[in-house]
């Protein structure tokens, strides 16, 4: 890929950065929204084709940064702002253009940086945090019907991600719904993403035809680097999906032993993907399943403390008051799950980018 196309796409970034009528644009239809209270909070978990495409596109690209949201009105209940995870009706893939953002998909965490790619499926529950003012991603966002149409008998199949759409449709809620790639600068999979931001912005005569082609070369070139690397993410989506299920008592042995990676290999996967290593994921993992079960008063903190694989409560004391600043009974008094997750997960003097 020349310069010339980079060039293209940070004047793109630029100009979208300095006038971002569809922000606004998607803004307005949220405010519209919210005059049906039920509407709008569904609309927060579940975004809808209509909602997100205009009329004759199959295919939209969306720039998103840290961009002031509208203040809440006094007569707007608090379920308005509070952070959800949400899916779409759609297929959606993001790319990390600059800064730094997080992946916040099911119970886990990926801490993205540029040349980031995270494609979803309409099953994965998600939210996706930008960090800073020098975050932008640009989603990717494909009708599903497309994908049956006029993307499906491209790929074939065989092809890594024909499966992978197709368990939207099939049900299979028990393997990923997420896959993430590193995009190397310069390369093929990087021209494409471009060649989409590109096609969209101009909007010429075929413009949608155009990048039904691109999206199909995006997503074989991707099928082709995960088969000669073995690296996307999906991988680590099966990782992270045996941690939600074992995450008691998981350890590193345990993990490579299970996935068939060294030790360091390991360590590096997590240091990547979520800016920590694997002792300090899980700790952390644990003492947010803590916060969440000490709202349940029918658990003693002791028995609280053994599910989370600690046989002495004062240990257990002392890694949740190190993670939240309270003791697990301060917390339990005013419980707050929104608190917990700022406080852990986004706090200002964090180093997400590892």
């Amino acid at each position: 890929m020349g310069n010339s196309l980079k060039a293209e796409i940070d004047k793109i970034t630029a100009d979208v950065r300095r006038d971002p009528a569809h922000i606004r644009r998607w803004q307005e239809k949220e405010e519209e929204l919210k005059k049906s209270p039920d509407r709008f909070l569904r609309h927060r978990r579940f975004f809808t084709e209509d909602f997100v495409f205009e009329p004759g596109e199959d295919i939209m690209v969306y720039p998103d940064f840290n961009y002031p949201l509208p203040k809440p009105k006094p007569t707007d209940p608090p379920e308005f702002y509070e952070p959800v995870l949400h899916r779409h009706e759609f297929f959606e893939m993001f790319y990390v253009y600059s800064g730094v953002c997080e992946c916040i998909y099911e119970d886990q965490i990926y801490t993205l940086k540029p040349g980031s790619l995270c494609v979803f499926n309409t099953l994965c529950h998600h939210r996706v945090h930008n960090i800073g003012s020098e975050s932008l991603i640009y989603n990717i966002m494909l009708r599903s019907k497309a994908f049956l149409t006029d993307l499906a008998p491209v790929l074939g199949e065989n092809d890594l991600f024909f499966d992978f759409f197709l368990q939207s449709f099939g049900g299979g809620a028990d393997r990923p719904n997420l896959m993430l790639f590193d995009l190397k600068p310069g390369g093929s999979a990087e021209a494409y993403v471009f060649g989409l931001i590109r096609e969209y912005r101009l909007g010429r005569a075929n413009s949608q035809s155009m990048m039904k082609l691109m999206y199909a070369s995006l997503l074989i070139e991707l099928s082709r680097m995960y088969m000669s690397t073995g690296e996307s993410g999906g991988d680590f989506a099966g990782i992270m999906a045996y941690i939600s299920k074992n995450w008691s008592r998981v350890t590193v042995k345990e993990l490579t032993s299970a996935f068939h990676m060294s030790q360091s290999g390991l360590s590096r996967l997590f240091k990547e993907r979520t800016g920590s290593d694997f002792s300090d994921y899980i700790r952390r993992f644990r003492m947010e399943r803590a916060a969440r079960m000490l709202a349940r008063p029918e658990l003693t903190v002791e028995k609280i403390a053994e599910l989370c694989g600690y046989s002495q409560r004062a240990s257990f004391d002392k890694e949740f008051k190190k993670h939240t600043g309270l003791t697990p009974c301060q917390y339990r008094k005013n419980p707050s799950p929104s608190f917990f997750r700022r406080a852990q997960f986004f706090a200002p003097d964090a180093n997400p980018a590892g």
